[in-house]
């Protein structure tokens, strides 16, 4: 999952079963939940857009990294960055 501020995006742009990409880095999470909360900055009221995305453990080449849970800054994240040009 990622979580982004509504404001930050528009909406009308992504539609259902079109291809996008984001051409940078991205981190990801597993957890629906801590997509929801990072989007919305600790504030609940505030607008989030979440983005569930689907990879394949057999894509080649590889088009994530799964990190371990020590690397991660908030380790409840179980984080997954995706690499750039993620095609979604």
């Amino acid at each position: 999952y990622r979580g982004v501020f509504s404001d930050y995006i528009t909406v009308a742009d992504y539609k259902r079963f079109k291809v996008h990409y984001w051409p940078c880095f991205s981190s990801t999470s597993k957890s629906k939940d801590f997509a929801i909360s990072r989007s919305r900055r600790g504030e609940p009221n505030r607008g989030a857009f979440i983005f569930e995305i689907f990879v394949s453990q057999h894509n080649n080449p590889v088009t994530n990294v799964e990190l371990p849970r020590s690397w991660s800054f908030y380790p409840s994240e179980q984080e997954v960055l995706l690499l750039p040009f993620f095609c979604f």
